[in-house]
């Protein structure tokens, strides 16, 4: 079923395109709204009228005569579904009014036609309807309205444009006298206005200007009309839709959107999409080979480097990686991913501050690893031959030490308190570990919605907030995040490494280096 949603304008159903020198007299052609009546297999058409056009059509019945008389000539039956209205419509430059009742008035017609189609006889598939709109009638305010629509509405209309034969535009008429019309018409009588050319072309030479010559191609089946794509607007649409997306980390849907624009250069963001992707993912290889097989710098997506040849890189590069990942959490309001991720992130974070005091690498030097590097058990042997650090941790449970434990930051926190003599420090660490005990149990046992509150009413000591803080989102784990970074100063790390700042809203702003690279290759 092949629908036509055609707002009429001045110059349906003909209008005077040029004028015939010779016998002094005007040549019209077919309006839009007619011409894509001739060319395209149009079943029904609903014709959408303002207030002038309607006088027009109860004054001679101009519209729907044309019709008839073309399917006359032509031997097709196509059906005027309906003439929408419009008598108290005088504004005819106003978008948003078209805006909003062309997509009710397009909504209402598919209702219609889905509840009329009827599955052809001896066929195994039902039969689809199309909704061509003609975007060359009416004000520009209906063109423009119709457009967005075929953008943004909920179904796959076709929009066609229908070109004037001359290239400019056509003239209204007020009056129709269809003997001449019939007579006159270009459309109607082709080989009284048209001849082909040397290049097999057919162009316009009757009582024309030579400047006024058009060349028509003999391959067109579609006269004057063409079916507009507007790739440009649909890219237009997409990179605001991708940049929103990876302001938000949603990089995996952002290349899901990448994937509908069809464009030979979109491998210059969709490579950087990836990468944030992966990185999201703590996927540090498939960056690098990513890195690699795009020809990026490394620098582009990082401030750290990842160098295993500089000792104890690998280890500031990871912890500053999981941390920014930790933020990202938090600007998505995943609480309860946030609550999971804090544990294995201060453990690194403690072992990098006793990196810096004692120049040891607890992690490293004092664990089995048990074949593998996240899963860090004590080395008896080791730790024992260490006088200072076995002491540590014997004094402060009891003299009850497991050594057959995993390492955790609790045993760690001990040993920063022990070999410190920077309260501040101290303070900072002990804290930590008090929010990481009250929140790491919430959901550890319980099926439980998770809120920046109640992350709040767990550690109410520790994470104070005053009165315009809590009009801030998330308030009380951007507060866990300030506690994080201000133990990292406590490291080796150089602070200005943290991809991280804040907002007018104080909010964090994680990856903000990487976001605007690749937003920047958007534009």
């Amino acid at each position: 079923m092949n629908i036509l949603f055609s707002p009429i304008g001045g110059t349906d159903p003909i209008s005077k395109s040029f004028l015939d020198k010779e016998k002094k007299e005007s040549v019209y052609t077919d309006g839009s709204m007619l011409h894509i009546l001739r060319y395209y297999p149009i079943d029904k058409i609903y014709l959408y009228m303002s207030k002038e056009i309607l006088d027009n059509e109860n004054n001679d019945y101009r519209y729907t005569k044309s019709i008839n008389n073309l399917c006359e000539k032509l031997s097709k039956n196509i059906e005027i579904a309906e003439i929408i209205k419009r008598p108290e419509l005088t504004e005819v430059q106003e978008y948003d009014y078209f805006y909003e009742d062309f997509t009710k008035e397009l909504r209402r017609i598919y209702d219609i036609e889905s509840k009329n189609l009827k599955q052809p006889q001896n066929s195994q598939e039902q039969d689809e309807i199309k909704i061509y709109l003609n975007i060359s009638s009416g004000t520009p305010a209906m063109k423009s309205a119709l457009l967005v629509i075929q953008h943004l509405g909920e179904h796959d209309y076709i929009p066609v444009q229908v070109s004037t034969p001359v290239k400019k535009s056509n003239k209204e008429i007020s009056k129709y006298p269809y003997e001449e019309y019939t007579d006159n018409n270009s459309d109607d009588n082709p080989d009284k206005y048209y001849r082909k050319n040397s290049d097999n072309k057919w162009i316009i030479t009757k009582g024309m200007d030579e400047e006024q010559k058009v060349k028509f191609s003999d391959e067109n089946p579609k006269g004057r009309c063409q079916e507009v794509k507007s790739d440009s607007l649909l890219k237009i649409k997409y990179i605001e839709i991708i940049k929103e997306l990876v302001k938000k980390y949603e990089y995996d849907a952002a290349l899901e959107i990448a994937e509908k624009i069809q464009s030979t250069d979109k491998k210059k963001y969709t490579n950087l999409i990836k990468i944030g992707k992966f990185r999201l993912l703590l996927d540090f290889n498939c960056i690098n080979n990513l890195l690699n097989s795009y020809n990026l710098k490394n620098n582009s997506i990082y401030k750290v480097p990842l160098d295993k040849k500089i000792p104890n890189n690998e280890d500031k590069f990871n912890a500053i990686e999981y941390f920014m990942s930790i933020a990202v959490k938090v600007e998505k309001r995943q609480y309860a991913d946030f609550i999971r991720s804090i544990t294995p992130f201060i453990l690194h974070l403690f072992n990098l501050i006793i990196l810096k005091l004692k120049k040891i690498n607890v992690l490293n030097e004092y664990s089995l690893n048990s074949g593998n590097k996240n899963e860090y058990r004590w080395n008896k042997s080791k730790l024992q031959k260490n006088e200072k650090l076995n002491s540590v941790l014997n004094s402060s449970f009891n003299n009850d030490f497991n050594y057959r434990s995993y390492i955790l930051s609790t045993h760690l926190e001990k040993i920063i308190i022990n070999i410190s003599d920077d309260q501040e420090l101290k303070d900072t660490v002990s804290k930590i570990r008090r929010i990481e005990e009250g929140i790491r149990n919430i959901t550890a046992h319980d099926i439980v919605s998770i809120t920046d509150s109640i992350i709040g009413n767990k550690n109410k000591k520790d994470l104070p907030i005053n009165e315009a803080e809590k009009k801030e989102p998330s308030p009380y784990s951007h507060k866990i995040i300030d506690l994080f970074i201000e133990a990292l100063s406590y490291t080796d790390i150089d602070m200005s490494f943290i991809d991280l700042d804040r907002n007018e809203q104080n909010k964090y702003i994680p990856y903000k280096r990487m976001n605007e690279e690749i937003i920047k290759t958007l534009e």
